[in-house]
């Protein structure tokens, strides 16, 4: 039923600002990686659906601001960071979805794989003007994003745990 709610929110959201395509491409592209690599997840259903919309909303206007300004180069480059950050730490697990050694293996080289089939599809899309590319783009960013605040908060954890040793 969330999953119902996360998608409504952001179809709705995409109609409600004219962009439907890419509301559908963001979609396309963000839930097939995230099964993969994991990364923050919220702990109700109501803060998920509440993230999940706004980070469509800035995807959409780092969307807006990247083609205004024609920083799609720009963002090919950055977006290679986001593959070392994914590449490192992909898959984070969940407290609720535990993995094997096996499984870790396995997510670790589909979200590789992914990541490089969507960031090479993004190129071509660019280099034949489809604004699309970014958006793809945009998406890997934000998986990296929510891998690094797993890391963050676990490091964090760790940190605080040995002061008070």
């Amino acid at each position: 039923m969330s999953t119902i709610i996360g998608f409504s929110v952001i179809i709705i959201s995409g109609i409600l600002l004219s962009k439907t395509n890419l509301a559908i491409a963001y979609l396309i592209c963000i839930v097939p990686i995230r099964m993969y690599t994991g990364g923050y997840h919220a702990k109700t259903y109501f803060k998920c659906n509440v993230v999940f919309g706004l980070l469509f909303l800035l995807n959409i206007l780092m969307f807006q601001y990247i083609v205004e300004n024609e920083l799609e180069i720009q963002l090919c480059i950055t977006t290679l960071l986001s593959f070392c950050i994914i590449e490192r730490f992909a898959p984070v697990e969940n407290e609720n979805k535990k993995l094997t050694s096996r499984q870790k293996k396995k997510y670790k080289k589909i979200s590789i794989v992914l990541f490089i089939i969507y960031y090479f599809i993004s190129i071509l899309f660019l280099s034949k003007q489809i604004e699309y590319g970014v958006i793809i783009l945009l998406v890997l960013n934000t998986v990296s994003i929510l891998i690094l605040e797993v890391k963050i908060n676990e490091t964090n954890k760790i940190q605080s745990i040995k002061k008070n040793c």
